[in-house]
């Protein structure tokens, strides 16, 4: 992913693309952000949450 939306469904939607029923191996999902941005604020929000 290239961008956090700012709607944790549409997060949840993307996920849920990507985990796909048969799916075999884990999924790992790396969001690239800055430090003092608003999405390194939504990365955190939406690891801890």
């Amino acid at each position: 992913m290239f961008d956090l939306p700012m709607n944790p469904d549409l997060l949840e939607q993307r996920i849920g693309r990507l985990d796909r029923i048969g799916q075999k191996n884990d999924i790992e999902i790396h969001v690239p952000f800055l430090l003092g941005t608003s999405q390194s604020l939504l990365a955190r929000w939406y690891n801890e949450a």
